[in-house]
């Protein structure tokens, strides 16, 4: 088997023994017990990750850009920096997989009515499984805390980069730009994942890459 590179070999360092790490650890949940949860049916959200944050993809990719800002020095640079969280599944690492109640979420956003008449493609894909789903309450109350989580360990991330870039000088002369995929609708409207074009996908929250320009 071709060896691992990258966050999934940096796990094996770190005693995440694994042919599959990121399934086994990185999107795994720790139950109640202390067993080992799948991060694939949403009412794990709310239990933390088997990996400890600082072994998580956020901190691993971000140690990665600081470490290449480091060795560039004063010569010139680009950086492509991108990162899977926030994402399905919903497994966020201790402590952001409680750091939010629901009420410090956004409220769902949908209404009855969406539910006549519906065009036959939403109509259908209201039937898929993560649509099913988001549309119970008790999934969007454990979901949406976790996303949020995830978000705000996101940022401190980020924060960790624009600390290293203004102590150094490279905030003055460095051209940033974030761009994103989509969003999640996390049951707006009625919908989970994000297949269909409403501004909850369109106008997504900033958040899955960092492109970075030094010298431009």
């Amino acid at each position: 088997p071709t060896e691992e590179s990258g966050h999934p070999s940096d796990l094996g360092r770190h005693r995440y023994q694994s042919d599959d790490p990121w399934t086994d650890f990185v999107i795994a949940a720790r139950g109640p017990g202390g067993d080992a949860l799948s991060g694939w049916p949403m009412r794990n959200a709310r239990y933390p990750s088997l990996v400890e944050e600082k072994h998580s993809e956020p901190a691993y990719m971000t140690d990665q850009a600081l470490s290449f800002m480091e060795r560039m020095g004063d010569e010139p640079w680009v950086l492509h920096l991108s990162y899977v969280q926030p994402h399905w599944p919903y497994i966020a690492p201790a402590p952001y997989h409680d750091m939010y109640s629901t009420d410090q979420c956004l409220p769902v956003v949908r209404n009855e009515a969406e539910l006549s008449n519906a065009h036959p493609v939403v109509e259908a894909y209201r039937q898929q499984e993560e649509c099913v789903s988001f549309s119970s309450d008790t999934s969007v109350e454990t979901v949406r805390p976790a996303y949020q989580g995830l978000i705000t360990q996101l940022d401190d991330h980020l924060g960790r980069l624009f600390d290293f870039m203004s102590r150094n000088g490279l905030m003055d002369n460095t051209l940033i730009t974030f761009t994103a995929d989509h969003g999640d609708f996390l049951g707006d409207p009625w919908l989970g994942e994000k297949e269909l074009f409403y501004d909850t996908l369109q106008r997504a929250e900033i958040r899955k890459s960092v492109h970075g320009s030094s010298d431009w």
